[in-house]
């Protein structure tokens, strides 16, 4: 991943810097460690999971310095995220039978037995009103009851806890309702009125 810097000799390579996430209104930004350098704008569904990584390169342009981060996810191993989703293949396909075996049988994160209700498998770029607003956003999922399309306003994406490749589970020891990313830690507790109605739909 690549990030700009305005000067020179503020990073050199091997550097290790935490990568902090910003918000703008349709889109989201990362800088890194004291706002050394910033990346561009990526959409919902390119957010990262990481929150580290590594210098590699460091080459100055006509349009200021560069550099290319090594980025690693939490647990500290730089990888793919197709590399530590077990939803896809190593070729990047989903992989079906696996959800639906995680579906039907639950999984172990942190030592916490998660209950699935349902695998987020895609969100879609954001349908606008004729001024441009956000009206809704189509969320792709699989479930018990097979795939299901659920249409959720900005405001409710923003607080239901989910991105692409999301799980959203309950804590079998809690039953507590919660939205997990794979390959990431996170554990997001997420409303039971949002979710109810649908993952009650036939």
């Amino acid at each position: 991943m690549e990030f700009k810097m305005e000067r020179t000799g503020l990073l050199k390579e091997g550097d290790v810097l935490s990568v902090t996430e910003g918000k703008l209104p349709d889109s989201y930004y990362y800088t890194l460690g004291n706002a050394y350098a910033m990346s561009a704008n990526y959409k919902f569904r390119e957010r990262l999971t990481s929150t580290e990584g590594t210098v590699l390169e460091v080459k100055e342009t006509p349009k200021g310095f560069l550099l290319r981060l090594h980025l690693m996810n939490k647990n500290g191993a730089g990888r793919k995220r197709r590399d530590f989703m077990a939803a896809y293949m190593d070729n990047g396909t989903l992989d079906i039978l696996n959800v639906q075996y995680r579906l039907e049988n639950g999984f172990v994160v942190n030592g916490m037995k998660l209950v699935p209700l349902a695998f987020i498998v895609s969100v879609d770029e954001p349908e606008r009103s004729s001024a441009g607003t956000i009206v809704f956003e189509k969320v792709h999922a699989l479930t018990m009851k097979g795939q299901k399309v659920w249409l959720l306003g900005k405001e409710d994406l923003e607080i239901s806890g989910i991105y692409d490749n999301t799980w959203v589970c309950r804590i079998d020891q809690t039953h507590r309702l919660i939205c997990w990313r794979e390959g990431t830690t996170e554990m997001i507790p997420v409303p039971e009125d949002l979710w109810k109605n649908k993952l009650e739909e036939k």
